[in-house]
């Protein structure tokens, strides 16, 4: 008869790590999601009693307000003297908080203001944060080690948001544009990551790349975060703009102030406005791009005074946007009231050798909630296409002028290395020339350029294409009406799969507070996979046939027999059954119990080997 007891060997004992998944679903209702299955009911131990396990998913708001925060203060007994001033979520947290705490841990790197935190390994991510998000927590006990990618569907009404693998929360029922990419993007100014600074007015703004540069705009007399986000390195300068925050995102809103004074108007720093340096791949040359095709896309805001339309030079146009000053590709002007009968109509107007092409909107356009108006600017091959809607349209219908109408003319060479200016348009006037003296040294006369006829109102989502998509209907429609339908992207969010957090940023924000809800992920259905670590043990017991040759059932031993065995144990057919094997520390303390499926006869003839498994 041995012992009860066998030490393990090094080579007995095995682990071995793999991932599990699981299947959520929950119906989020009033900012609050419970799971519930039967059977699957989590527990835990708290001060020696057993509780339940909190599975809930909570959805909150989140919002800067633009303001210094300011907590709640406290009296020395406890009470609350003063309320703080910020909105606060459903269960009481303040929505200031939850932005700011998103800003820093998803979407700003503090070092690097140009570049999203911690999205190494998730460049596909397309991470914008508003003014405003929603965000939907999900508890590590449901989420595990992470969500598993492509598994998140967010239902509510008849739209449905899914996860793209990449760190993107895709808008399945939006419809976007197909033509234009992000490839062949070549200039995308960034606005958004200004919405800290809404209603503060701002000096000088720079892009990031421009920081490298060196030249004349350097140093830095205010470093905000605004910075082009294209393929290409641009030198971008914005000059005493205002924030501010519309549905679509941040859109720069200029002054329109012009001076009298030429002096005054020849220096940008007086001036209200964005200039973007000249550079080959928007300047429509053949230098390995599409010469015969471009396309400009922007919001545009007008204001129905224009201080500048009579200082200097009046004039019934303004400009919105302007390139070169003599020899220009394209111009967009807004007709102010100088022009009664087309007042509040844009035009642009091209000029080639053969003289000025030009067309007006024919009609009043369409402007969103917030009064912008969006316009397309395209070439194709020699013919230039103005694309808007007009404001009796109905969704999805889009004016198409000069080019299927007696309007449309060719055009010539419309390059230059002329900046593009957002907000005013760059004049030559001529040279400066000093009269020669006698005994004065001969002076090279310097060209004279000024700024001049300053928009009043506000841009944004200012972006070049090389490439055009000009199809009257879809998908540019897309890109021209409210984004109920569509438009560039359809992308709206971002799941952060290691944090168990959803957030949605999009710009689309009245699609997703309209009707009943005033917080789309409020009252939603949520279906994810989970991640979780298993970490598998196993055991290998090795029993020699001379080995465990007794048993330990009581109901061996004779009753009333003083502890007597009975006959059967000690005849030579003895063979004890195996039905339960324990796993033990060094100090003999039972830690686990294995059953069999059914009691296995120990063999003194040959070694019999046990295999116990079990998860932790």
């Amino acid at each position: 008869m041995s012992g009860i007891f066998k030490k393990f060997k090094s080579g007995d004992k095995k682990i071995t790590s793999h991932f599990a998944h699981k299947l959520y679903t929950v119906n989020v209702s009033n900012s609050v999601g419970t799971y519930v299955e039967a059977g699957y009911e989590q527990k835990r131990i708290v001060d020696n009693v057993e509780v339940d396990v909190d599975l809930s998913v909570f959805a909150y708001d989140s919002l800067y307000d633009g303001s210094k925060f300011e907590p709640d203060l406290y009296d020395i007994d406890g009470s609350v003297s003063v309320i703080s001033p910020h909105a606060r979520t459903t269960n009481g947290l303040f929505k200031r908080s939850i932005h700011d705490s998103l800003q820093a841990m998803y979407y700003t790197d503090t070092m690097n203001p140009a570049n999203t935190q911690h999205n190494i390994g998730f460049e596909k991510e397309f991470r914008i944060l508003h003014k405003s998000a929603q965000v939907l927590s999900i508890p590590q006990v449901m989420m595990g080690s992470g969500i598993v990618k492509e598994s998140v569907i967010i239902t509510s009404g008849s739209t449905i948001l899914k996860d793209d693998g990449f760190g993107n929360l895709i808008d399945t029922t939006l419809v976007t544009q197909t033509a234009l990419t992000e490839a062949t993007k070549s200039l995308d100014l960034d606005f958004n990551s200004l919405y800290n600074q809404v209603n503060v007015k701002i000096q000088s703004a720079y892009s990031m790349n421009s920081l490298a540069d060196g030249n004349d705009e350097l140093p830095l007399d205010n470093k905000v975060r605004f910075y082009d986000n294209s393929a290409y390195a641009n030198k971008v300068v914005a000059r005493n703009f205002t924030p501010i925050d519309t549905a679509f995102g941040t859109a720069l809103e200029f002054d329109g102030v012009a001076s009298a004074n030429a002096e005054v108007r020849g220096e940008i720093t007086s001036q209200s406005l964005v200039r973007v340096k000249a550079g080959p791949q928007f300047d429509f040359k053949n230098e390995g791009y599409d010469d015969d095709k471009w396309q400009i896309i922007l919001k545009v805001s007008a204001s129905v005074d224009q201080p500048s339309k009579d200082i200097p030079f009046a004039s019934a146009y303004t400009e919105v946007l302007s390139k070169g000053s003599k020899s220009f590709p394209i111009r967009l002007q807004y007709i102010n009231t100088n022009d009664n009968t087309n007042k509040g109509k844009y035009r642009i107007k091209v000029k080639d050798d053969r003289g000025n092409v030009y067309t007006a909107t024919s009609a009043a356009v369409f402007k969103d909630a917030d009064g912008f108006t969006s316009l397309s600017i395209a070439r194709v091959g020699t013919n230039i296409l103005f694309h808007y809607r007009t404001a009796t349209a109905n969704v999805g219908n889009v004016t198409l002028q000069m080019g299927a109408t007696s309007t449309q003319k060719q055009v010539g060479n419309t390059n230059n290395k002329n900046p593009w200016i957002l907000g005013a348009k760059l004049k030559w006037r001529g040279k400066y020339k000093k009269k020669k003296k006698k005994g004065d040294y001969s002076k090279r006369p310097k060209p004279r350029k000024e700024y001049y006829r300053n928009f009043k109102g506000a841009i944004g989502e200012f972006s070049i294409y090389r490439g055009a998509n000009v199809i009257n209907g879809a998908p540019l429609i897309f890109i021209l009406c409210d984004t109920e339908i569509g438009g560039e992207t359809n992308k709206v969010g971002n799941v952060f799969y290691n944090h168990g957090i959803i957030t949605l940023t999009s710009t689309n924000s009245f699609r997703y507070t309209k009707g009943i809800r005033s917080n789309f992920l409020a009252d939603c259905d949520l279906i994810f996979e989970n991640s979780h670590q298993i970490v598998e043990q196993e055991y290998t017991c090795q029993v020699k046939e001379q080995e465990f040759g007794f048993t330990l059932n009581p109901t061996i031993v004779k009753p009333e027999s003083g502890g007597l065995l009975k006959d059967f144990v000690s005849g030579s057919a003895w063979s004890p059954y195996v039905t339960t094997i324990g796993l033990y520390d060094k100090n003999a303390r039972l830690l686990a119990i294995g059953k069999l499926a059914q009691p296995i006869q120990k063999s003194n003839k040959y070694d019999t080997t046990f295999v116990v498994r079990f998860d932790s």
